[in-house]
């Protein structure tokens, strides 16, 4: 089967045509490798592929001929441990940082200013 039609079939891109333009962005890897659209996969393959900021190491576990519902499109794969940690990790990164880098909202400002004027 083609990496690039494995790919959209387990939901992990929303179409083949995004898949394919991933795959030749450089954005997944098989088995370590750079490789193209029509790479053939197999079960116990190795990818690793980017999804905006964050990187996922799936094992293939299924091949699925067809694009169907989510539960069997995620039985077709296995996440590996250290991948959803490091994920997790970012997420949480990417918060803390956002949350110090943002503007305060209208409710904030109130009470910046509620804090301003308690002082004086």
């Amino acid at each position: 089967m083609r990496l690039d039609k494995w790919l959209w079939c387990v939901r992990l891109y929303k179409t083949r045509a995004i898949a394919q333009a991933m795959i030749q962005g450089g954005k997944v890897h098989h088995n370590q490798q750079r490789c193209k659209p029509s790479r053939q996969v197999q079960v116990g393959d190795e990818i690793r592929l980017t999804q905006g900021q964050t990187q996922k190491t799936i094992h293939i576990c299924a091949l699925q001929e067809k694009r169907t519902c989510a539960e069997i499109a995620q039985a077709c794969y296995q996440e590996t441990d250290a991948s959803k940690q490091a994920r997790m990790e970012a997420v949480a990164t990417a918060k803390l940082i956002d949350q110090h880098t943002s503007k305060p909202n209208k409710k904030e400002r109130r009470k910046i200013i509620l804090m301003k004027n308690a002082k004086s």
